[in-house]
């Protein structure tokens, strides 16, 4: 009765477009290194949402000194993540912006991640790098990207191409209830989402939410729980990224799941459905 009960609730949320359809926002963060030949490393950390407008920043340090500054373009497709922005900070000597093109392999660790930065030359502007940005080039100044040796790539947009795996990586609503009674309670500030569909047609989802305060009194009234099982959406991350705001009937994929608290209403939901 209660996994039926379930089963409704979502497909009235999924199709009235309340708390499932909320947009997701594309991202990219990572802080890794590649070398551009034998000594010369780049150390990249980025950090930034395609919001309106953007937000984030990103920083590069190199054998010759660090820079910084914000993020003010940031366009991603699939697995791959374009950004640019000024030169707030430096130790190199001029250079008032930079580019960047990172890609993920969309495994843990630096497997399948590549990179390639380009501090603006003299003459080049902040608006020289954002249209490199904007026009999603796959070959900056001739150059191809360069394997990432450490660190990792987390980029997050649209589904991603090729024959391998597809990653989604997104914030979106989710709910984070830890019973019956609470289950459609939506998490604090969105979930972060990250969703796989194997070559096979398989997904996995993971979920990161958070109980909101306004209701951690009732989740210690009901004894702090450590984990609730329920029912998940486990192709949840494609449907709001590839049909957001559409009917998506017969699409829905569901399966059994857990979620995990930890007793300061931290939620991790985590499903997976082969097939």
């Amino acid at each position: 009765m209660r996994k039926a009960a379930i089963w409704a609730v979502v497909l009235v949320m999924a199709l009235s477009g309340v708390a499932l359809a909320k947009a997701p926002v594309a991202s990219v963060t990572g802080t890794f290194t590649y070398f551009t030949s034998p000594g010369s490393f780049r150390t990249i950390s980025v950090s930034a949402q395609a919001t309106d407008p953007v937000q984030g920043t990103w920083s590069r340090t190199t054998p010759t000194g660090a820079s910084s500054g914000p993020v003010t373009c940031l366009r991603v497709s699939g697995a791959d993540a374009w950004l640019a922005g000024p030169t707030t900070a430096t130790t190199e000597g001029t250079t008032p912006a930079t580019f960047l093109w990172v890609h993920d392999g969309g495994t843990p660790g630096t497997a399948g991640d590549t990179a390639f930065g380009w501090a603006a030359d003299p003459g080049e502007t902040l608006a020289d790098m954002e249209a490199l940005c904007e026009s999603m080039t796959t070959s900056p100044y001739g150059f191809d990207p360069f394997p990432v040796t450490s660190g990792d790539v987390i980029g997050a947009g649209a589904t991603g191409s090729g024959g391998g795996a597809q990653v989604i990586h997104a914030t979106a609503g989710c709910a984070v209830g830890w019973n019956d009674e609470s289950w459609d309670a939506d998490s604090a500030g969105g979930c972060d989402v990250q969703n796989v569909m194997t070559p096979n047609g398989g997904y996995k989802l993971i979920l990161h939410g958070q109980i909101p305060a306004d209701q951690m009194a009732a989740f210690a009234a009901d004894g702090s729980p450590a984990s609730f099982a329920t029912t998940c959406l486990v192709n949840y991350g494609f449907l709001i990224t590839t049909i957001p705001g559409q009917d998506w009937g017969g699409r829905m994929v569901f399966t059994d799941s857990v979620r995990h608290f930890t007793p300061d209403g931290q939620m991790t939901e985590v499903c997976e459905r082969s097939r």
